[in-house]
């Protein structure tokens, strides 16, 4: 019976630890109150997994837990939702390994907000000019360089 609790012991650690190294360590969340939110958000979005509500759930989680924390770091947030949700959606047997990459890299983009814009645009009358400096041409480039120092 001691044997069997042993092995039982050492199945479930070695797949949670097989799950951690998957999904990467876990961040460090202080607020324990924040921590059970987002464990409970990331359950939740596990359950919708090839839903195609997904995306939006997971951005109406992220402002609930956000309308209720506003002091938490959001990226700090976001990641530790992120590994909950991968750990919960690894360890899912009813979903095909295929299904689970598809939801995780699914959240994770939902997740990541899109690069911000550098402001710089470049216009080019009747297509681009090649071969020609842009100096007194009608190419424009705003905001304009700055010479080199």
């Amino acid at each position: 019976m001691r044997a069997t609790l042993v092995a039982l012991l050492l199945t479930f650690a070695l797949a949670h630890s097989a799950l951690a190294q998957q999904c990467g360590d876990p961040p460090r969340v202080d607020d324990q109150m924040l921590k059970g939110e987002i464990e409970g958000k990331a359950k939740f979005l596990s359950s919708l997994v090839g839903d195609a509500g997904l995306k939006g759930q997971v951005e109406m989680a992220k402002t609930d837990i956000f309308s209720k924390y506003p002091n938490a770091d959001k990226l700090h947030s976001d990641t530790y939702l992120l590994y909950m949700f991968c750990t919960s959606v690894l360890s899912d047997a009813r979903l095909s390994a295929q299904d689970k990459l598809r939801a995780i890299l699914e959240v994770r983009k939902a997740l990541t907000p899109p690069p911000a814009s550098s402001g710089t645009t470049v216009t080019a009358p009747g297509g681009v000019a090649v071969g020609r400096d842009v100096t007194n041409s009608p190419i424009t480039i705003n905001p304009s360089p700055q010479p080199a120092k």
